[in-house]
């Protein structure tokens, strides 16, 4: 069976309700890392997922305008650390709101380099995964579409109404 969807264009008014919509939809928030060194860099997210148990993988979105976004595609591997309600410093300093960049941003924290050469917070050893990368590019849905074809003794970061909570 094939499906094809397309695009309705949707006016301001349509994107400010949605975008007003989707603060409010609650998300655990993640810092991901990448590179070794000085070129060291991550950034926050709340679109890191669990896609499957067997074999373990996770879907991790990552706009390509993104400053980490060349060396997660450069190195091929990335960490991602599960934040809990006591980071809200960190998700603040990987998100750029300390303004701080690259490996500034690992200041104040305590890391460990994975065998690929990703990092890890050492608090939350069992709260980061490591993983090789695959980019899965996306389309722009603005754009025309051519024819072809967690622990209880703690609770999590968590994203909602543009602020981490």
């Amino acid at each position: 069976m094939t499906m094809t969807l397309r695009q309705i264009p949707t006016d301001a008014q349509e994107l400010a309700t949605f975008k007003q919509a989707m603060r409010h939809l609650i998300g655990g928030v993640g810092v991901i890392t990448a590179g070794s060194g000085e070129i060291r860099t991550g950034l926050t997210a709340t679109s890191a997922i669990s896609l499957s148990l067997d074999p373990p993988t996770m879907l991790v979105c990552v706009n390509r305008d993104a400053s980490a976004w060349p060396v997660i595609q450069r190195e091929r591997h990335y960490s991602v650390n599960i934040l809990d309600s006591r980071q809200q410093d960190l998700a603040d300093r990987f998100a750029g709101r300390s303004g701080m960049n690259g490996a500034d941003r690992y200041q104040g924290a305590r890391w460990r380099q994975f065998s690929t050469g990703a990092w890890g917070l050492v608090r939350l050893h069992r709260d980061a995964v490591e993983r090789r990368s695959q980019e899965v590019r996306g389309r722009d849905p603005r754009k025309r579409r051519s024819r072809r074809p967690r622990s209880a003794e703690r609770s999590h970061l968590q994203f909602a109404d543009r602020d981490c909570r």
